[in-house]
């Protein structure tokens, strides 16, 4: 199993992508202000063969 995290940052967002054997699993973005971002934050993947 391949795990890759994209992060395409640019002045107001970064736009995230998680992709397991080469399938996206999630995709979201965060805004990079104040009360866009939280650094404490939880991404749970699932294996779609488990």
């Amino acid at each position: 199993m391949e795990c890759v995290f994209g992060i395409d940052v640019s002045k107001e967002n970064a736009n995230v992508a998680v992709l397991v054997d080469n399938v996206v699993i999630k995709q979201f973005k965060i805004g990079l202000y104040r009360l866009g971002f939280s650094p404490q934050f939880t991404i749970q993947v699932q294996h779609p063969d488990d």
